[in-house]
This record gives structure tokens, sequence and C-alpha cells, in this order.
């Protein structure tokens, strides 16, 4: 096979709307390779659907949650299995924790390990192209819409990191939902070499008023950060900046955490947000933590700076009001009870499953349009690293 580093050169010399191109023609050099898809899932993480026209056997979108495809989604393991006409090796489309998709090879004959082996470097050559190419092509963002987006929706997902990140000391994932009509709620995160700070924000109302309203806290919260303020002047600079801009009359609530890296110690900020859920030990229960205004509300409120202690294999999941309130027509509302079972059965799950997994179990229980956003936010402390 050629060498990986060759197809990096020549992806870093083509328009990004060229990459599937580029990596069908640097495999159809490999003996046995019949053709060459790129599946991506789309914002809701429900399908996986085709990068390009798709190549070989008609197959089209599948489905997260059948198929193979969707299992090396999920588990992000490689797999390979016997078709009709030949074999299908597929391979996760991962790059520092942020799943892409799946690479679909069909292959004339079984594929030795060692193939796969370069099928994962060209998958993860595949991941730095599209973790790029998000900056200069649309192509990539149409076809991850299952249907269109509206325009509070188009902002929220501008704001938000990449979805996931992976680091030897932690792991922190999340989604939001109804992907293509959210307008309220935003995570952010970011990692420094000595520690990882998240915030989790949901702002008053629906709609358009909604995304700006939220789009300026983040905009404030990183702006504070990235000025190298600590938890306190964050909330203290979005908190005035949200009242300037709309004299007290919007909110938003939220929660940021800072977590210093080397120690697993940290701290919280709670702008009236609801508790987050620790998970250790195979327990789940909230954190405690006072509750203060939310941002927006009042600028001369002092918030207050929480400890917080992580264990190595602790879990922390962040959520929105709209995850314990959802209920369906008449019925109850989804609730603590319900979220810590979820939490305490999906323990062995990675952080990037059991955030989409407690969104859909939240839908499953409202059986209907959702009344409010839900965002989910899961954060596993694995300990110093060595």
């Amino acid at each position: 096979m050629p060498d990986v580093g060759e197809l990096v050169r020549r992806l870093g010399t083509s328009p990004p709307f060229r990459l599937l191109d580029v990596a069908r023609g640097f495999l159809g050099a490999v003996d046995k390779v019949e053709a060459v898809n790129l599946l991506l899932v789309d914002y809701g993480q429900e399908l996986l659907l085709p990068f390009g026209a798709y190549q070989g056997p008609p197959l089209g979108q599948e489905r997260v949650e059948q198929g193979e495809a969707g299992v090396v989604y999920r588990t992000q393991a490689a797999r390979v299995v016997r078709v009709q006409l030949g074999w299908r090796a597929c391979v996760p489309v991962t790059l520092v924790g942020e799943r892409f998709g799946v690479l679909d090879v069909r292959l004339a004959a079984e594929p030795s390990p060692g193939l796969v082996a370069e099928l994962e470097r060209v998958a993860m050559a595949l991941g730095f192209a599209l973790a790029a190419a998000g900056r200069a092509t649309d192509e990539v963002e149409l076809v991850r819409r299952g249907r269109p987006l509206s325009l509070p929706a188009e902002i929220q997902w501008e704001l938000l990191p990449r979805l996931a990140l992976a680091a030897p000391e932690y792991v922190v994932a999340g989604t939001l939902e109804p992907a293509y009509e959210v307008g309220g709620d935003t995570f952010d995160y970011a990692a420094q070499p000595e520690g990882l700070t998240v915030s989790v924000t949901d702002a008053m109302g629906h709609g358009l008023q909604a995304a700006l309203l939220a789009g300026l806290a983040v905009a404030a919260l990183r702006n504070a950060r990235r000025g190298r303020a600590g938890l306190l002047e964050q909330a203290d600079h979005a908190n005035r900046a949200l009242h300037a801009q709309f004299g007290g009359e919007r909110f938003v609530t939220g929660q940021v955490l800072r977590l210093d890296v080397p120690g697993g110690t940290g701290a919280v900020v709670n702008a009236g947000h609801p508790l987050p859920r620790l998970v250790r030990g195979g327990r789940v229960e909230p954190v405690g933590l006072d509750a203060d205004l939310p941002l927006g509300v009042d600028p001369e409120t002092v918030y207050q700076v929480q400890p917080l202690k992580l264990e190595p294999g602790d879990r922390l999941v962040l959520l929105s009001d709209g995850v314990l309130e959802a209920a369906p027509e008449g019925g109850a509302a989804y609730g603590a009870g319900r979220l810590d079972e979820v939490l305490r059965d999906s323990q062995e799950l990675a952080p990037y499953e059991v955030a989409r997994l407690v969104v859909q179990e939240v839908i499953a229980h409202r059986a209907g349009d959702l009344a409010d956003d839900l965002t989910a936010v899961c954060l596993d402390w694995r300990g110093p690293a060595a």
C-alpha cells in the first residue's frame, strides 16, 4: 500500500471538496479495493450519509442504530464483514475524539489485519482533512444536514466547539437536540496545557432571540477566558455584557467549570443552572452547588467560585433543564430518577455515546416534538497522565 504520508500531501494540496476523490485515487492503487465511500454523521447523530456519489452497490444512508457502519460509529472499532460479491471494511473516521463518520471500503478479497490497520491511518488523515474543510467549504456541512437547519440552529451550531475531545487525562463530549431547530442551549470547552474549561448555557426563550442571547453569552465567556481571566471574571464579564445589551429583561442560566488537569481539582460557577450529575463507583448523585443569579439579571451580582474534586474514574454530566423537564402530553417529566438510571446503566459506554443516549432517551420519553432544547455534556476524568 502507498505511504499514507503521500495521502496527507495530496489532501493538503487539493481543494477541500475533493477530499473523497483524493482518498479514492490513493486507495485505488491498492490491490483488491473496488470501491471507497465516506459516510458522515448527520447533526442529530441518527444517520450516516454518503459524501459524494456512492460507489458500488446502491446503499445510500444508514442509521446509526442499525447496520455495520452504525456499529462502527457507536463502538469506534473497525469491522470487516462478508457481503455479496466481496468484503466490506468499515473504519471510524475520528479525530481526537470527534466522530465524523465511517470510511466504507469494498474489496474483492478479505483484507489482512495489516491492510485494516492501514485503512485506519487513512481514516485518521481524512479526519484531519474534514476538520480543516469545515472552514473552507460548505460541502461537508450540507451532507450532514438530514434536513434544512433553522436560522437559530445555524447560529447555535456555529457557536459550538467540536462535539468531543479526548486527552490522556479526560474525555469530554456533548450534544444538542433538536439538532435542526435548537435556539437557546449551548456548550463550550477549551483545553489548556494545565487545565480544561467547560461551560453549559441555556438562554431564556426560544427561536432567533434566544440564539442571539446565547451567542452573546458564549462570546463573552470566551472573550474573558482568552484574556486569561479566572472563572469569577468570566462569569462577571458575561453577566455585565448581557445586562448592558438587554437591561435585565433577558437572561442566561449556566455553569462554567475549570478543571486542574494535573490534580483533578476544580471549581464551578453556577449561574442558576440545573445541578450536574456525578457518576462514581456505580452511584449517581447531584453535585451540591449553590445557585447564583442567572447571567444578565443584575450587573452587580458577585458569583461564587465553588470547589469541585474529581477522582480517577469519575464521570460528570452537565445538562440543561430541557432534559429533566421533557414530558409527554399529560404525562410526568423525565426527571432526575430516569436520568440517573440511564447514567448507571451506561457506565461502560464512552462519553460521546452517553451524551447521545441521554438525548435519545429523553426524546423517546417525550414522544412528540420537544418543547425545549436538550443539552448533555459528559466529562470523564481518567486521572493524571503518567
